[in-house]
């Protein structure tokens, strides 16, 4: 991350906040790339990881999985949090979970994207969004009044299992762990969508959303 490749939450809570990086800076890496933070999480269902206030100006870039423009990645068994973050930098990488603010968001607890802007076009193989790429969550709120602002959204490939690109404004790909997961007070402002046919190649144009 471009701050900490790690904050997970033990005894006490762990928390970056009021950070930022600059502009003209690259984050790089494999697995786990963030903005701010690679991974985020909690190993006990007791304790809680948080990122607050903070901003990323640069670009991300990754090479495998679950790449964000705050954090990459949330595994929480407690809850973990990203509150009042923007992300400015496109944020790309050649294979899956990618998103404006966080790539991969799976928990046990209660885990949350409260009051975050991204602005960068997000690019990747599938499960893309302006905000996150992947989120499995429980019954809980789980992306609360937070905009994605940049212009494009793009999926070059698919999830070869199905066939689907997924990528959205928002979410890429949403799944309910257990109840209902909860997208509250939320806009996107996209205004194209690019994704790719199940045999693979650009497609035509009717796979090219715009306005969502």
């Amino acid at each position: 991350g471009g701050i900490a490749g790690l904050n997970v939450g033990g005894s006490t809570a762990g928390t970056i906040e009021i950070c930022t990086t600059e502009k003209y800076c690259t984050v790089t890496g494999r697995n786990t790339v963030g903005g701010i933070v690679g991974y985020q999480g909690t190993a006990t269902a007791e304790h809680t990881s948080i990122v607050r206030n903070c901003t990323s100006r640069e670009s991300i870039t990754g090479y495998g999985y679950n790449t964000g423009g705050i954090s990459g990645s949330i595994t929480s068994y407690g809850d973990s949090f990203i509150e009042n973050c923007q992300s400015y930098g496109d944020v790309s990488s050649s294979l899956h979970q990618v998103g404006g603010i966080v790539g991969y968001i799976v928990s046990k607890g209660e885990t949350a994207v409260d009051g975050c802007i991204a602005y960068g076009n997000c690019r990747g193989q599938h499960s893309v969004g302006g905000i996150c790429g992947y989120a499995k969550c429980n019954d809980a709120a789980c992306i609360v009044d937070s905009i994605y602002a940049g212009r494009e959204v793009e999926a070059t490939g698919n999830n070869g299992s199905n066939g689907y690109t997924l990528a959205t404004g928002l979410i890429g790909w949403l799944q309910v762990g257990t109840g209902k997961a909860h997208i509250v007070n939320c806009a996107s402002r996209v205004q194209t969508v690019k994704t790719v046919g199940k045999a693979g190649g650009y497609p035509s144009a009717n796979n090219t959303l715009s306005g969502i």
